[in-house]
Parts: C-alpha cells; sequence; structure tokens
C-alpha cells in the first residue's frame, strides 16, 4: 500500500514537472508592480482593448434614400389605370393642404377611387424610380380614413422578374409612415462584379377598402416615398500580382 502511494506520487511529480517544462516555453514574461518577473502570468487584462460597441453601432450601413417627395411635377390621367366599368371612376391629383408631418412637405398625391374591394387602381411614377444601391426596404407616407383599403407597390428586380409587394391594411386615420421589407427572393445584386444591376418601382396600387355590394368612394395620400440602402459589395482587390 505505501510503495504504490510512493508510486503515484512520483508519477505525479514527474508529470507536473514535464508540463511546467512544455508550457514554460510558450509562457509570456512580464514584469509585476515590484519589478520582478513573473513567468507563470499568461496575459493581463490591460493587454486587450475593449470593444467599442458604441463606436460600431455609430457607424450608419444603412441610409435613407429620397425617391419621391411629389414636390415638383404634375401627376394627372396619364399616370393612373384603372379598368373602368360602368360608372366607375378613379381620380388622382397632387395636393398641398395638410401635407405629411415631414420637414420641407409641401405637396403630396392625392387617390380617390369610386369602386369595390376587389377593383385596383395602379399609379405609374411621372419619372423613372430606379434604385442602383441594394435596398433593405421602402418606406413612404399614407394618410388614412379609416377605410380597409390595402396599398401596394409593384417592383422589378436585377433579373427583369416583377414583384407584387404590401405595404398593409389602410384602416387608420391621418398620417403614418409605412414600411416594407425587400424579401430575399427579389434578385438585387450585380451578377458580374462591377456591372450595375438595378431595382425599380413600376407602379403604387391601392386597393379600395369598399366591401358593400355598392361602389362607394375611398381615399388615400401618398408622401415622401424613400428606399433604406447600402453600397452593394464591390471587390476592390486586384489579382494582377
Amino acid at each position: 500500500m505505501k510503495k504504490t502511494a510512493l508510486f503515484l506520487g512520483a508519477a505525479l511529480v514527474l508529470t507536473l514537472s514535464i508540463l511546467e517544462t512544455g508550457f514554460g516555453q510558450n509562457t509570456e514574461t512580464t514584469k509585476s508592480s515590484t519589478g520582478k518577473t513573473d513567468e507563470n502570468v499568461l496575459f493581463k487584462e490591460e493587454n486587450f482593448t475593449p470593444l467599442d460597441l458604441k463606436g460600431e453601432a455609430d457607424r450608419k450601413i444603412y441610409l435613407e434614400m429620397p425617391l419621391e417627395d411629389f414636390e415638383s411635377g404634375d401627376y394627372g390621367a396619364n399616370q393612373v389605370n384603372f379598368r373602368f366599368e360602368g360608372h366607375k371612376q378613379a381620380y388622382i391629383k397632387i395636393r398641398s393642404d395638410y401635407p405629411a408631418p415631414i420637414k420641407d412637405s409641401k405637396k403630396y398625391l392625392g387617390i380617390k377611387v369610386f369602386g369595390k374591394k376587389e377593383d385596383a387602381v395602379a399609379i405609374y411614377p411621372i419619372k423613372p424610380i430606379i434604385i442602383d444601391e441594394f435596398c433593405y426596404g421602402l418606406n413612404l407616407w399614407a394618410y388614412g380614413k379609416g377605410f380597409s383599403g390595402r396599398l401596394s407597390i409593384i417592383v422589378k428586380d436585377s433579373d427583369d422578374n416583377t414583384h407584387y409587394l404590401t405595404f398593409g391594411q389602410l384602416n387608420f386615420r391621418g398620417w403614418r409612415k409605412l414600411s416594407i421589407k425587400i424579401p430575399s427572393h427579389v434578385k438585387q445584386q450585380d451578377h458580374f462584379l462591377n456591372q450595375k444591376s438595378k431595382l425599380r418601382i413600376v407602379s403604387f396600387v391601392f386597393n379600395p377598402g369598399n366591401i358593400t355590394t355598392n361602389d362607394q368612394w375611398s381615399y388615400v395620400y401618398l408622401d415622401d416615398v424613400t428606399a433604406i440602402v447600402r453600397t452593394k459589395y464591390t471587390d476592390r482587390q486586384s489579382d494582377n500580382w
């Protein structure tokens, strides 16, 4: 029994000696506050720079880019498409009274439709709305009057595919900022590096909220269409070396 204990003790001393020898070669030699060398300290806390999380948060990757503020240009009959059936009607007009509560907004687009829920009115931009950067999402201000109408947007991606995206129901009153995230199946990335692809807004679509059997007037007002964008990836590394 005593021999076994002595054997295990010797083995333990030998093992500790080997470990100290092996790891001691990689041990960083530092000096303590007393000026003596301390070989048992692998690192000290002051040798590490803490992450500046606040600084990282302050770096803005995405920016809000204006697309259409309705301040210039006159929207009229050429920008609206509606399947007129019998006495159904649709009108759009630039208005100026009570604009959206955003800086420098003086005009906005008014839309009114005499129809039912299954009807749809497409409003085409007076000038092409092209987004060259990577678009995370789209915003716009809408003024609702408590109707359960629906507001959507049609876009074309870099593969020239058409996508129908919905901002949602308009069953609220007053101005409200609506947002929609661009889904991943909407292709935006350039097919080749340094070859720009584009995302294009084709039209805005308004479906009246009237669910009765009779046609009724429905109204919605739009202002300040913007995109949340970031710069696309560009390969700056030269392979000529």
